[in-house]
């Protein structure tokens, strides 16, 4: 773990005065003086400031903390920041397009100095207010393909793989995900709570001993399968978009792990925005437009990621190591299999866990919450015990909830 005697966290009065310290305000703002930084901090586990010139230029300065902002008896890494900027640095070198530019990296504070990406919003608040975003599937699924392919085996030779690996090692964020994500759920744990008309769902669930088996098997691939570089909390809240641009940002979690585990969360919450879509539809207007399908956002994700990571595999592996169309192909079908069930996992976490899914919050007063809830464990049910192979994400998405 990195420790720094100079470091201390930033405030909104002190941001200014160190970007002038440093030299960073006349650099990355052209000017000392008449500078505004606004506090935007709304997760859980960092320090967060937009820091804007009197021309409009605006820059966003995030810290990472000693502990958790909603949960401040759990400590955390001040180094995390180290690994989220090289998982950052890693994004640029194969897909710049799709992260924010980073500026300054101070590893003394622990703070990285990024693009302000205005007028772009996250992902899920988007999804929420029926925005379209005609591009999001291409750009997600080009996204998953590139950074998940170049960083791992099959696009790096064997020694430079190995060495990687090492460098994120984050094992205080991991073993975090280990216990909220696969252990805890489906024990009866004090961290544990859902809404009470769920209990007896959640109660039917924990008894189930072939579903936590299946459950503890995707723990064990995610604590022992070094794959690919992950972002490690790939979901609708880490992401910004307009229209026509997405980027993918907050990869603190990140370490190297199976490239299932980021294709499953994402898919997770598209499945979660899928069953509240009528609810936040109706929330903006009876006679809104319909917003975006999120099931067959999912499916399309799926596809240009299947697609590219393919083509990659076929024209860009290792040479004289992978080059073999059935291995590629069984490849991309066990990586289908492993994502649904890490999205059964997430699905599970984020409905009777310790942090449940925004959506779940913001309709707490709705009679639609329990049973879009309760599909959800349904079909986390389905995709963690599959009665076969799914041929098809779509064949995933159309399981029976009664079988």
């Amino acid at each position: 773990m990195f420790s720094s005697e100079s470091y201390y966290a930033l405030e909104a009065g002190t941001v200014v005065p160190w970007l002038q310290e440093n030299g960073l305000a006349q650099q990355l703002l052209g000017t000392e003086t008449n500078l505004r930084c606004e506090d935007l901090a709304d997760g859980n586990v960092n320090l967060v400031f937009r820091v804007s010139n009197p021309a409009g230029r605006s820059i966003i300065v995030k810290q990472s903390l000693p502990w958790a902002r909603k949960y401040p008896d759990f400590k955390l890494p001040l180094d995390r920041a180290v690994r989220e900027h090289g998982i950052l640095q890693s994004y640029v070198a194969h897909c710049p397009e799709f992260v924010p530019e980073v500026y300054h990296f101070d590893a003394a504070m622990f703070v990285c100095i990024m693009q302000d990406l205005r007028p772009h919003v996250i992902l899920r608040a988007g999804l929420q207010a029926q925005q379209q975003y005609p591009l999001l599937a291409r750009h997600l699924g080009e996204f998953l393909a590139k950074s998940l392919f170049f960083s791992s085996d099959l696009a790096l030779p064997s020694a430079e793989k190995k060495a990687r690996v090492p460098e994120f090692i984050n094992p205080v964020l991991v073993k975090a995900q280990e216990d909220v994500c696969f252990t805890q759920p489906l024990q009866q744990h004090a961290r544990n709570h859902c809404h009470p008309d769920l209990a007896s769902t959640a109660d039917a669930l924990r008894r189930n001993e072939a579903l936590y088996a299946a459950v503890l098997r995707m723990k064990r691939l995610y604590m022992t399968s070094a794959e690919a570089l992950l972002h490690g909390d790939l979901h609708t809240g880490s992401m910004l978009v307009t229209p026509t641009d997405t980027r993918v940002f907050d990869p603190e979690f990140g370490f190297y792990g199976p490239m299932a585990y980021d294709l499953g969360c994402l898919m997770a919450h598209l499945y979660i925005g899928h069953v509240c879509q009528p609810v936040f539809a109706r929330a903006v207007s009876e006679k809104a437009a319909p917003g975006m399908n999120q099931l067959q956002l999912a499916a399309d994700i799926w596809q240009v990621f299947s697609q590219q990571f393919t083509e990659l595999a076929r024209t860009q592996a290792v040479a004289g190591e992978w080059q073999s169309d059935a291995y590629i192909a069984a490849y991309v079908q066990e990586l289908l299999q492993d994502s649904m069930a890490f999205a059964g996992v997430e699905l599970i976490r984020r409905t009777i866990g310790l942090a449940h899914a925004p959506e779940w919050e913001g309709m707490a007063d709705e009679p639609a919450l329990v049973p879009a809830a309760r599909q959800c464990l349904m079909i986390a049910q389905q995709w963690l015990l599959p009665s076969q192979p799914w041929p098809t994400i779509h064949a995933a998405f159309n399981a029976r909830l009664d079988a």
